[in-house]
């Protein structure tokens, strides 16, 4: 699993993402990072939103799927590389 540190924008695109924690696998985090950079988070129109800065745990397969935790309670990024509590991967 790989820990990916980012920031979601207020137009929901992510930035300055970078890896955390690595997997022991350099194509695997190439992977996580490529996953998390062209991610998007879809915004309600005429909200605005805060950028935010936490962390996504993206898990990899051999066959090329891939699990990824970003959210928590209330839309929330991760705060750590923890998994959250009650959560499993490959969500």
């Amino acid at each position: 699993m790989t820990c990916v540190k980012t920031t979601i924008k207020a137009n929901g695109h992510t930035t300055d993402s970078s890896v955390a924690v690595t997997s022991g696998n350099s194509a695997s985090d190439r992977y996580a990072l490529k996953l998390v950079r062209v991610f998007s988070v879809t915004r309600e129109r005429g909200k605005t939103y805060d950028p935010q800065t936490g962390y996504v745990l993206v898990e990899t397969y051999e066959s090329g799927a891939f699990g990824m935790i970003l959210l928590e309670y209330k839309g929330k990024l991760l705060e750590s590389c923890s998994l959250p509590p009650g959560a499993s991967a490959g969500t």
